[in-house]
């Protein structure tokens, strides 16, 4: 089969900015999706940003509250652009 099974695709990851939420993005992105990241540290989402650029993954970093439904559209419609 090979190739990426994910490739066109854009996963929306809460939490991503460090431990399970990280590795899941990260295993997204190795298999081809482009991953949008939220959290609510600007810092450790650059972190995380730049660990899956550093895998070849495409990445956005995204600050965010998944507790906020405001929060919670914006990274919906900021998903949806990419």
């Amino acid at each position: 089969m090979g190739g990426k099974p994910l490739a066109g695709k854009v996963a929306i990851v809460t939490g991503g900015s460090r431990g399970i939420g990280l590795a899941v993005a990260s295993l997204l992105a190795e298999d081809g999706a482009a991953v949008v990241v939220s959290g609510r540290d600007a810092g450790r989402l650059a972190r995380a940003s730049n660990e899956i650029e550093a895998l070849g993954g495409t990445v956005l970093g995204v600050v965010a509250d998944a507790a906020s439904r405001a929060d919670v559209d914006r990274l919906v419609d900021t998903a949806k652009e990419r």
